[in-house]
């Protein structure tokens, strides 16, 4: 049993009902982001066998980590308690990320959530699947999307692609993009839970090139996955970790706020509440913590 499991019964007995707490946490700075500034994206990106699905660059397992421990500080100070269950995205960063926040708590499994996953936009298939991708938001400047883009998310259109110039995987899609609790488990990430089950799948939506997913459906996904689990476990500390766009539409569909704080990698939120109030920000959309470990312009996407 974790240690976060083992407060809470002790807590219930001595104390009785405990909040709820939602932690929402961005994953750290990406290998092929700290390639790009370097001025070797394109290089990484034809190099890799998964470009999609980038690992932590040293400094995000920094940040990563000093991400835990101001978890930890956040948690103490606000009487809460710790982390009883940890739910990431299936891409690789995010589940290194909740790694790094389970060995801070001592929490045994982590549970793969496709709720979770980043946004299967046109802009991030950009990143990757175009030719000369540089790992830049959106695609390169060859081959990318417009720099000013409308209000209108789905009027937006980049650089035409024919097909034959694209990774066959963008064609395929989240089917093949996306990596099963038991491929990350065989893969060496030990804690995953092989038999956890997303409440809210995505592999089989068939998003992929030519049926880009659009922002509500990013929204609805993500917070459905966020509130079901709530609902399933309640009066506990739950982590979601998460991507950028993910992580900011939670905070604000369940705060009811506009995200606010210094935004960037391991942006972390914290929210609690008791019974049915309304939560309470203790922490909104902040990666200070993690700014020191930067190493260069961040990106905020």
């Amino acid at each position: 049993m974790s240690l976060g499991r083992c407060f809470l019964g002790i807590s219930r007995l001595l104390f009785g009902p405990r909040p709820s707490t939602l932690v929402l946490l961005r994953h750290g700075e990406r290998e092929d982001y700290m390639a790009e500034k370097a001025g070797r994206g394109a290089a990484w990106i034809s190099a890799s066998a998964r470009p999609w699905d980038p690992p932590l660059a040293p400094n995000g397992r920094q940040q990563a980590q000093s991400a835990a421990t101001r978890l930890r500080q956040v948690l103490t100070a606000a009487q809460l308690p710790p982390p009883s269950r940890i739910f990431t995205s299936p891409l690789v960063r995010a589940v290194e990320t909740a790694d790094w926040v389970a060995e801070e708590f001592g929490v045994d499994s982590l549970f793969v959530e496709e709720g979770l996953t980043e946004s299967a936009y046109e802009q991030w298939m950009r990143q990757w699947a175009v030719p000369g991708a540089n790992s830049d938001w959106g695609g390169p400047p060859s081959c990318g999307m417009p720099k000013v883009q409308s209000r209108a998310e789905r009027s937006v259109q980049g650089t035409p692609v024919r097909h034959e110039e694209l990774r066959p995987e963008a064609l395929e899609g989240l089917q093949a993009l996306l990596l099963t609790a038991a491929e990350l488990k065989e893969a060496g990430w030990r804690r995953v839970d092989e038999n956890y089950a997303s409440y809210v799948p995505v592999r089989g939506k068939g998003y992929r090139w030519g049926h880009f997913e659009f922002q509500e459906e990013v929204i609805q996904r993500c917070c459905a996955a966020v509130l079901r689990l709530l609902e399933r476990h309640p009066q506990e500390t739950l982590v979601f970790v998460s991507h950028g766009g993910p992580t900011q539409y939670c905070f604000k569909e369940l705060s009811g706020q506009k995200y606010r704080g210094s935004s960037g990698m391991c942006a972390m939120s914290v929210l609690s509440r008791k019974g049915q109030e309304p939560w309470q920000v203790l922490l909104a959309n902040d990666a200070s913590h993690a700014k020191v470990y930067a190493h260069g312009e961040e990106t905020t996407i």
